[in-house]
């Protein structure tokens, strides 16, 4: 079953010659896990860039953990599908079953941008990659349980994507909680979330989390603590909004951020 490339051509460039100058994933590091953007790569592209320049040699496998922007979900499920390629403007991309166990939810997964900007990235860097979604957390002992299950199968040729815009501000979003220099305190509230999220402290970001409007806080937080488990060395990486990259001054814009996790 193949998973075909809906968002080409609009979130991202279809020809490969073109799409070249926004995937770039020359180069190694030393990093193993990452919270990742997933606007369209216009947006999204140098920080998604950051985490592929830098990952690991010793990694084969990309596990990618996304929300869901189209459907409703259970809180505390995690959902699979059965595609065995991915559509990419490089070619098909090998997609093995996810390794946790999850309900089954094919059409979700191949409507869903939050797991397809990662893709061309992804075969570009000659690996591999399964993928699943995520919503939402009733309590923090749910977060416990499912970073238990990923723990049990993770290995070292294994990279977790969680994907993840940050806070989406303005009326658009019905979230203007903020008076004058909205811009400036989204960022500067986003940086303290991401700076939880790389130290491991996920009960602090579950005690506000459904006070955001952060588009994939659920595998954040998910991530999180199956890093702090591992033992593994988190810190905020690179950070802009869309402002940032197109109209400049609007009232409606949304904030991105990477986060790394690095081997002790």
């Amino acid at each position: 079953m193949i998973r075909k490339a809906l968002f080409k051509g609009t979130w991202y460039p279809s020809c490969g010659e073109t799409l070249d100058r926004i995937v770039n994933v020359a180069g190694s590091g030393e990093y193993v896990s990452a919270v990742l953007p997933h606007s369209g790569l216009y947006y999204s592209g140098p920080l998604i860039s950051d985490f592929f320049r830098n990952l690991s040699p010793g990694i084969m496998k990309i596990l990618i953990i996304s929300p869901s922007h189209y459907f409703m979900l259970e809180k505390d499920t995690l959902y699979t599908c059965s595609h065995t390629l991915s559509e990419t403007p490089y070619g098909s991309l090998e997609t093995l079953a996810f390794p946790v166990s999850g309900e089954r939810f094919d059409i979700a997964l191949e409507k869903e941008h939050g797991i397809e900007m990662f893709l061309p990235f992804v075969k570009r860097k000659g690996l591999s990659v399964s993928y699943a979604l995520l919503s939402s957390f009733s309590s923090l002992s749910e977060v416990e349980r499912m970073a238990e299950k990923f723990l049990a199968i993770l290995d070292d040729e294994t990279a977790i994507i969680a994907s993840s815009d940050f806070t989406h501000y303005g009326k658009r979003f019905g979230y203007m909680i903020y008076g004058e220099d909205a811009h400036a305190k989204v960022i500067s509230h986003d940086y303290e979330i991401a700076s939880l999220i790389a130290q491991g402290m996920v009960d602090d970001v579950f005690a506000v989390h459904e006070r955001t409007t952060i588009c994939g806080i659920a595998p954040q937080m998910l991530l999180s603590m199956i890093m702090k488990i591992k033992g593994c060395i988190g810190k905020v990486g690179g950070h802009y909004s869309s402002n940032d990259v197109y109209d400049a001054g609007s009232l409606d814009f949304v904030s991105y951020f990477d986060v790394f996790w690095s081997r002790k």
